[in-house]
């Protein structure tokens, strides 16, 4: 699809899922993830997964390695290694976008210092 402010985008009904196999595209150490998310219908107090990235396949969310969640009030943001020490990341919106808005996410991590931290943007 195209939108005439920012161009190109992909769109996915709510149950769907845009998944694909990128070994060796992520160096895991350190890095920034950066995106632009449009939730198409309200945001309100259920909680939900934006994004995921995952070594492997887990049963369980805690194996996630890197996950960035709608926490009801905003953004949640987690690196978790191997042995399942994490770090989070909150951001709490003052007021919640509407639906018809894109939100800008920018997610940093550097391992070796053990810090990561997030920005968002709405327009």
């Amino acid at each position: 699809m195209n939108d005439p402010k920012t161009g190109p985008y992909i769109r996915s009904e709510g149950e769907q899922l845009l998944t694909w196999h990128a070994a060796g595209n992520i160096y895991s150490q350190r890095g920034t993830l950066s995106f632009r998310f449009r939730p198409r219908d309200a945001l309100g107090a259920m909680q939900f997964p934006i994004f995921r990235v995952s070594y492997a396949d887990h049963t369980s969310w805690d194996m996630e390695w890197l996950r960035i969640d709608w926490n009801g009030h905003g953004i949640d943001a987690f690196v978790t290694d191997n042995n399942l020490a994490r770090i989070r990341v909150s951001y709490r919106m003052e007021a919640v976008p509407p639906a018809d808005q894109w939100i800008d996410l920018s997610f940093s991590w550097d391992e070796p210092r053990a810090s990561v931290s997030t920005s968002t943007a709405s327009w």
